[in-house]
């Protein structure tokens, strides 16, 4: 079975003089499309110019709640710990942030790059990839 692909352009919302757009929420403009196999995709993307700069590793879970039909809840565990993210408009993202006892406080609009350069200072190290340790041999 050949594996299957998203390719995804994000980049951050702007108003129209063209200034970020401020909010408490992480907003993107996205542009999805998908492709088979994945393998071709990397050898495009390359072909284009374009190398390897930060490789993050995650395992994501995604769920659904009956309550909130147009949003999904993605459990990402990742080298730095494991983030919910809760994707869909505004008010159904308060609405279930409220249920899990969350506030617009509690809400992380960071990148994983950006986590991971805060964690690497925190540690004194050069940021690297973000990738799970993986057992000696």
């Amino acid at each position: 079975m050949a594996w299957r692909g998203i390719l995804t352009y994000k980049a951050p919302l702007e108003s129209e003089n063209g200034a970020a757009v401020r909010s408490p929420y992480k907003e993107r403009r996205e542009i999805e499309v998908q492709f088979q196999p994945v393998e071709q995709m990397e050898a495009i993307i390359e072909a284009l110019g374009y190398r390897p700069g930060f490789i993050y590793e995650k395992f994501r879970q995604t769920y659904r709640h009956p309550r909130f039909a147009g949003l999904h809840f993605d459990l990402d565990e990742t080298p730095l710990g494991s983030f919910l993210e809760l994707e869909g408009t505004p008010p159904e993202i308060d609405a279930a942030a409220q249920l899990l006892h969350f506030t617009t406080g509690d809400y992380v609009t960071a990148t994983y790059w950006d986590l991971h350069v805060a964690d690497c200072r925190g540690r004194k190290a050069a940021p690297g990839h973000l990738i799970f340790a993986r057992p000696r041999k």
